[in-house]
């Protein structure tokens, strides 16, 4: 590396080690990770971070010595070396790697040698410190030879989540690049599977798996680009292995392509237990971004929409993963156990997955599932390998675990070897059933106890075999049978092992969401009658663990208690009434007891609840862990508890313990939950009937409101509960109840509530109950239902509901509805007691106050770009608004506004519908913006080339005179947009109504590059608007465009209308929250010190405005441009005078000794008049500048008390005051 790279490779290590150091010091110390190899680990990075700083500062001083300086230049690599240490460290903590695989005395073995690397390379930097030149070669060129020839065989075989990382890096121009490339994939998703891959090749034997890369449909798979061959099936029971063998193929093709570049493998492991994989868009953005992460650049496209903060639909994320795959040489992507995802989603996953393969040659998939119809159809013709644990994979499985099970196996070779035979000829290629059976010898003391064992096992596999080989549903029961057998050897234990064992799986299999281990823990400490959570009662994971009989693992990556495999789940939701048929019920009890600690009533000091935070953010105080679940979900065990426990009763009857528990909720649950709820709300929430009849009969009422105004019936909707919400009618609960409370207290809102709320969440039953219950109700108007309908309605398009939308429309929804709003109407809508004398007096109101519109429904269809929606509103005789009828007053979408607002957001679907209506395309919406002028300024190339082939107008202008090139050249805009509007004759000096022309817009919104289009098609630069800014002082902040404006000419001391220069922007730009740009300020006085003494129409110079806003770093900088202040006659000494005006005696010293270094005598009188003004100001400098700002004409302090009081007089009497005071100065 050369002498020059070193210094900024130097820099780049410093900030690398130091966030390195900062990731590591977070975990030491930390609960969870008590490993003296994390300690050794914190250690060395701190001495490295140490010795790199000295090293750093020995080369700083060494730049004279040109000898040693490039002698230096051979540690370049060692630099580089390091820097991908520790970047891979810091990968390590992006993937959640570091604190979940470092548990106790484990420790991963590539850290380790990540760190010797770091200590040997530390010992190295600290010789160059001191060492003449042959020791540093010498000793540089052992280091290397240890770690390897080049960098990229340092890390060949680190994680096998990123792919080629070194290549990847090494081509990107910045760490600016790196960052915004992390930035996006973030953004794209924050699921990675690479610890989940570590841990899986951790467990995986030796030797097992080969069986399946050896076959010929996966060889086939691998090489083979017919179309046909590009999917390949595993197919495999539960518990045979698929998982593993998931994992193997996946570090076969890293070792296979390590060596090649552009080779992408994705891959995501679906789990029954993961909800962050809930639907096909989410597993898409998880594959996405790791074959965005081996690109060696990001998709310009995905820049855009990462840009813009565009929501990624399916579609979207579908496009951006097959260009994505069509920049890979080659792209593998795996999906393991689709059977564990979303049911719904199955089919439009792989249906997705099998299009990328279609369109890219070189892109194929590999699947695993067990053998489910609907899955295996999707699958027919495709390669298919069945997935099933082989004689070799079980025998090298069982050898190497079940000597430890048993001392009399461990002695007894034979009998060992007899076990193994049997338990492979049991379990047909089942590693999940070989497990369970090997669990059932675990602390076997006989020889005698074992023959037992075996003998049952062999009867009872017979059996299930011949009882069902005709459906091959044998694996179930015997599976069923194996896990009866654990229950029973978990019953079987004594005293409190058994009580912990069942407590434990039974919180598991009734939680609605897994818990953390700390929470399992707190759960298990729970009795009831409990008041104080008891430390001394917390028993260890790994305790409660052992006494399962390995039915519930912690997993390390999700950082959650489950059982051990999707089996398990499956049995015990067959079986749990048998096993625990009273478990929500004393689950509910049990959380119901937790809300009534003491410590939980106390939470807001307990959690740690605090302003800091804002409130909602409780520290994970021990004792309060168990919050985080029991807060947002212990209604539900209620709900599906035949029965109300007694500590639920208690909890709910005490208004003290209610008040505490809704605030707690409103906490976890704040959309949904609002403070000062009772319980009739908090029952309704959670859909407990049971509880919230019980509540009903002792309340007698079901009107009672939270702090928002909303009734028990508002909760019950948005929750769902059908029930409920038939519950709460029959006792007496209205549609259109009254809401009086602050702004939801407004025309169209509040007695809609339960029906807004009903279609807003989708709950097309309940909205049918609502709305058959107002059609009974006879004090509600006729026109009042049609209103609501209506609205209702434009709603349901909104939210692109379609079936609601039809229901309504059924019902007789006016498909052009408009809202009114006049005094009747709002009166309406907040009482219904007064519809009969309001109807009395409807015909007298004035028509243009019963008029007034908004939110059409084809309005709001359009907008969602629904054209499904859209075709049932037309066929229904909706018709699309007139422009001549649009109102900015009411804030009405009109045909125009439509056009704009569709293209504005890419909903070219409903903007060639609105063309087809007949909607002109060079029509402007209420701002006079075009559909050109929409998509030009979001830069949607592909629209605005769609739109100008239909003839739209380059030149329409708007109501600002603004064309579609100056819409196109701002924050959002496409240098590509405005190449194609300029080559379609749009002026690149279009002018707008306050005279500025395209290239002023772009240098001061316009993304980098958009200058330099505009001048290369000849805009002017030197261009003055309406108040005389030309455009180069619109870019006071940015330094390059400055320069290109140079370059082409720009005139850096030309003034606006009220005298300001550029320089002049940038200095009052530091008063305004900017930072100060010194770059832009040595651009400027570099050739032009005279623009420092310049001023404006106030007389106001930019020295002056620094002095006068205290803005010192400001000061000292321009202080070295300043000359001597006392050479040029007042305008040049008015700043020093200025200083001492406003007591700054420190300043005056710095301009008198700047004038004394240029060996100027400065006249008496002048230094007679400064100290006679500091000496009249003395002590009030720091007054001044603590209560006082400078006057924005003259300058001069004003109070901060007076300046209140003349903001606060109307602006003709300000201008009154100010002429009087002027004219009583003028007189003396």
């Amino acid at each position: 590396m050369e002498a020059v790279g070193i210094a900024a490779s130097i820099a780049g290590l410093v900030l690398a080690v130091q966030e390195c150091y900062k990731i590591v010091n977070k975990h030491v110390g930390s609960s969870k990770i008590q490993s003296e190899e994390i300690k050794q680990m914190h250690s060395t990075l701190r001495q490295f971070l140490t010795v790199v700083g000295g090293f750093r500062a020995v080369l700083e001083a060494s730049q004279e010595d040109e000898d040693r300086f490039n002698r230096m230049g051979r540690l370049g690599d060692v630099m580089t070396v390091c820097r991908k240490i520790l970047e891979e460290i810091i990968a390590y903590e992006d993937d959640d790697r570091l604190k979940k695989l470092i548990r106790g005395a484990k420790f991963d073995k590539r850290l380790k040698q990540s760190m010797t690397e770091l200590h040997d390379a530390k010992v190295l930097l600290n010789l160059a410190i001191s060492a003449e030149q042959d020791i540093i070669i010498a000793e540089t060129n052992k280091f290397l030879h240890q770690v390897g020839e080049t960098v990229e065989n340092v890390f060949e075989t680190v994680q096998a989540t990123a792919e080629k990382m070194d290549d990847i890096r090494g081509r990107f121009q910045s760490q600016e690049d790196v960052e915004e490339k992390r930035k996006i994939l973030d953004w794209i998703s924050t699921r990675t599977f690479g610890p989940i891959q570590t841990d899986l090749l951790n467990r995986l034997q030796e030797g097992t798996g080969e069986w399946f890369l050896e076959a010929e449909p996966f060889q086939t798979w691998q090489t083979s680009a017919c179309e046909n061959d590009q999917i390949l099936f595993g197919p495999g029971s539960l518990g045979s292995g698929k998982t593993m063998i998931t994992a193997a193929v996946i570090e076969h093709l890293h070792q296979k392509h390590k060596d090649q570049a552009g080779i992408a493998i994705s891959y995501v492991f679906c789990n029954y237990k993961n909800r962050e994989l809930d639907d096909s868009i989410t597993l898409l953005r998880c594959l996405l971004r790791q074959i965005v992460d081996v690109l060696p650049s990001v998709p310009e496209s995905l820049k855009e929409m990462h840009k813009k903060e565009e929501l990624l639909t399916l579609k979207k994320v579908s496009g951006l993963l097959q260009e994505a795959a069509s920049k890979c040489s080659n792209c593998f992507i795996i999906v393991d156990a689709l059977d564990e995802f979303q049911s719904s989603s199955h089919q439009n996953c792989m249906s997705l997955l099998s299009e990328i393969t279609k369109a890219r040659a070189h892109a194929k998939v590999f699947a695993t599932s067990r053998p489910i119809p609907r899955i295996c159809s999707f699958f027919e013709g495709r390669l298919s390998q069945e997935i099933r644990a082989t004689h070799n994979d079980l025998d090298t499985v069982l050898e190497s675990h079940i000597a430890r099970c048993s001392r009399v196996l461990d002695r007894d070779v034979s009998l060992r070897d007899e076990v193994e035979a049997t338990i492979i000829g049991a379990v047909n290629g089942m590693f999940l059933l070989a497990q369970l059976y090997l669990n059932r010898f675990d602390g076997i003391l006989t020889v005698r106890e074992v023959k037992n064992t075996l003998k049952s096992l062999r009867e009872h596999s017979t059996e299930a075999r011949l009882a069902d080989e005709d459906d091959n549903d044998w694996q179930l029961d015997v599976l069923s049978h194996a896990y009866d057998d654990t229950m029973s050897r978990i019953r079987a234990k004594k005293g409190e092992h058994r009580d912990i064992a069942l407590n434990a799986i039974k919180w598991i299999t009734h939680a609605r969401r897994p818990l953390q281990p700390s929470q399992l823990q707190e759960a298990m400490v729970i009795r009831p009658k409990d008041t104080e959570f008891d430390q001394e009662a917390v028993a260890d994971i790994d305790d409660i663990l052992s006494v399962c009989e390995g039915l519930v693992v912690v997993d390390g990556e999700a950082d959650i208690v489950r059982l051990h495999h999707y089996a398990a789940q499956e049995y015990f939701e067959r079986t749990r009434e048998k096993h625990f048929p009273d478990g929500e019920f004393e689950i509910s009890g049990t959380c119901a007891t937790y809300l009534s600690l003491e410590s939980i009533r106390c939470y807001k000091e307990a959690c740690g609840i605090c302003k800091d935070n804002g409130g909602t953010k409780p520290k994970d105080a021990i004792g309060t862990r168990l919050l985080w679940y029991v807060a947002p979900h212990w209604g539900y065990h209620v709900r599906r508890s035949s029965r109300v426990h007694a500590q639920v009763q208690s909890l709910l009857s005490s208004s003290e313990l209610t008040d505490t528990l809704s605030d707690v909720m409103n906490i976890f649950v704040a959309q949904h939950i609002c403070e000062k709820a009772s319980p009739l709300h908090l029952a309704a929430y959670f859909g407990a009937d049971t509880l919230l009849q019980s509540l009903i009969d002792g309340y007698g009422s079901v009107y009672e409101e939270d702090k928002s105004g909303e009734t028990p019936l508002c909760y019950a909707i948005k929750g769902g509960w059908e029930s409920t919400v038939r519950l709460l009618l029959e006792n007496g609960a209205t549609v259109c109840s009254s809401i009086s409370y602050g702004l939801l207290n407004h025309p169209g809102y509040s007695s809609a509530l339960p029906l807004r709320l009903a279609v807003g969440h989708g709950h097309i039953e309940i909205f049918q109950i609502l709305a058959r219950e107002m059609d009974e109700d006879l004090e509600i108007a006729c026109w009042v239902r049609h209103e609501l309908d209506g609205e209702m309605l434009s709603l349901a398009c909104a939210r692109g509901l379609r079936e609601h939308a039809k229901l309504l429309l059924e019902r007789g929804a006016d498909p052009n509805w408009v809202a009114k709003y006049h005094q009747c109407y709002q009166a309406v809508y907040i009482g219904s007691s007064t519809v009969l004398g309001l109807e009395l007096v409807w015909d007298e109101i004035p028509s243009d106050s019963k008029e007034g519109c908004r939110e059409r429904p084809l309005a709001n269809a359009i907008k969602a770009s629904d054209l499904e929606l859209i075709d049932i509103l037309m066929e229904a005789e909706a018709t699309v608004p007139e422009v001549e009828d649009e109102s900015i007053d009411f804030g009405l979408l009109g045909s125009a506004q439509l056009l704009a607002h569709a293209a504005f957001h890419d909903a070219m679907q409903s903007v060639q519908f609105l063309l087809d209506k007949g909607v002109s395309i060079n029509q402007g919406n209420w701002v006079g913006h075009s559909v050109l002028s929409a998509s030009a300024k979001v830069g949607k190339v592909d629209n605005v080339k769609i739109l100008l082939d239909l003839g739209a107008d380059v030149e329409s202008r708007d109501a600002q005179g603004r064309s579609p090139l100056s819409h196109a050249v701002g924050e959002y805009g496409c240098p590509d947009v405005v190449r194609l509007l300029l080559e379609h004759g749009a002026d690149p000096e279009s002018i707008d109504d306050e005279g500025r022309n395209p290239l002023s817009i772009a240098v001061e919104q316009g993304p980098d590059g958009m200058a330099e289009v505009l001048l290369d098609h000849g805009c002017r630069v030197n261009v003055a608007d309406n108040g005389g800014r030309t455009p180069i002082s619109y870019c006071w902040l940015d330094a390059r465009r400055i320069k290109t404006l140079i370059k082409h000419g720009a005139d850096l001391t030309v003034k606006d209308h009220i005298g300001r220069t550029l320089l002049m922007h940038a200095v009052l730009a530091a008063d305004n929250e900017y930072f100060f740009n010194t770059e832009i300020v040595d651009l400027l006085l570099k050739d032009h010190q005279a623009l420092l003494y310049e001023e404006d129409s106030f007389g106001r110079s930019p020295f002056a405005v620094a002095i006068a806003y205290h803005k010192q770093e400001v000061v000292e900088h321009l202080l070295l441009y300043a000359g001597n202040p006392f050479a040029g006659g007042e305008k040049f000494s008015k700043p020093v005078f200025l200083a001492a005006e406003l007591g700054n005696e420190a300043l005056c010293s710095q301009f008198l000794q700047r004038a004394i270094d240029l060996h100027h005598v400065i006249p008496g009188e002048i230094r007679e008049s400064l100290d006679r003004t500091l000496t009249s100001q003395a002590g009030f400098h720091s007054f001044l500048r603590m209560w006082s700002k400078p006057c924005s004409i003259c300058l001069s302090p004003v109070v901060f008390t007076e300046t209140y009081h003349y903001s606060k007089l109307p602006f003709d009497t300000l201008l009154d005051l100010l002429k009087s005071e002027e004219d009583a100065a003028s007189s003396g």
